[in-house]
């Protein structure tokens, strides 16, 4: 009676490490997604920053009388220096904020691999115990080894 228990225990707990390394799987992909969203968030910023920064330096060379085909009036020059410097100020801001989520968010999702990564172990060690307490069908083991495989891609 005890041997039948126990092999239950196995199995309930082989199911539970799998449902938890399931969990885990999708916050890694949640995470990786984050990140990439991130990096694409980065491209735009960089670029925007460029744009501003091209519009900066039209501005200050047409100041210091480089020519430029268009007159501009000193208040439309002084416009274009002051939004050039404050969208400067914003970008760098936001490349500053962004950088900082996006290594946040690093540290998690290394911990969560670190987590994954125990958790297959400990798969892996659950099933020869099952395996050995001849509880698992071949179907179960099928099954099982099917999920486990989608979990070792992360």
């Amino acid at each position: 009676m005890s041997s039948d228990f126990s092999q239950d225990i196995i199995l309930r707990e082989l199911e539970e490490l799998l449902s938890i390394a399931e969990d885990n799987t999708k916050k890694i992909a949640g995470m990786q997604e984050i990140i990439s969203h991130h990096r694409d968030g980065l491209l735009y910023k960089t670029i925007g920053l460029y744009a501003i920064l091209g519009s900066l330096f039209y501005a200050f060379s047409y100041t210091m009388g480089i020519s430029i085909p268009w007159n501009l009036t000193p208040f439309i020059q002084a416009l274009i220096i002051a939004f050039a410097g404050f969208s400067t100020f914003y970008f760098l801001r936001l490349l500053t904020i962004n950088t900082r989520q996006r290594k946040r968010i690093s540290k998690e999702l290394e911990i969560e691999r670190d987590i994954h990564s125990r958790l297959i172990s400990m798969i892996f060690d659950q099933v020869k115990r099952a395996k050995q307490s001849d509880r698992l069908t071949t179907i179960s083991e099928a099954l099982i080894h099917i999920r486990v495989e989608r979990l070792k891609s992360y």
